[in-house]
């Protein structure tokens, strides 16, 4: 509510991209305009998922070597929401993540300089730099 009342959502002072898009896709399945073939596209896409699901539930549990290169559907589904800000920020975290740990074989664990540098890239505040 302390948001709310100081800011609007989508202001230069707090942008909130992620909030503005589950708002705008709110708005559009509430009173927008879907195009035609959309509940078919859905269906069918939403039947693919429920299938590839199962196929990668049965070959985690069954232990092939290919169940890790299965794509999973939440994962797809929440990069369409995510605004590309968040996600390259993921990205440039997760390889400098990457490009540390292979320099640092003997350290597993207690690098919070590393957590950090990530917190500022999922926040956003750096990505801003690079976009």
């Amino acid at each position: 509510m302390l948001y709310v009342k100081a800011y609007s959502i989508q202001s230069p002072n707090f942008p909130a991209p992620t909030a503005y898009v589950w708002l705008s896709l709110a708005r559009l399945l509430r009173n927008g305009q879907l195009p035609p073939h959309s509940p078919d596209f859905m269906v069918y896409f939403g039947v693919l998922t429920l299938i590839l699901s199962a196929v990668k539930n049965k070959a985690n549990r069954d232990h092939l070597w290919w169940a890790k290169w299965m794509p999973s559907g939440i994962a797809f589904a929440i990069g369409f929401l995510n605004a590309p800000s968040f996600s390259i920020a993921r990205l440039i975290g997760g390889a400098l993540e990457y490009w540390y740990r292979s320099r640092q074989p003997e350290k597993k664990s207690g690098d919070v300089g590393l957590i950090i540098v990530a917190s500022g890239f999922v926040l956003g505040e750096v990505s801003t730099i690079f976009l």
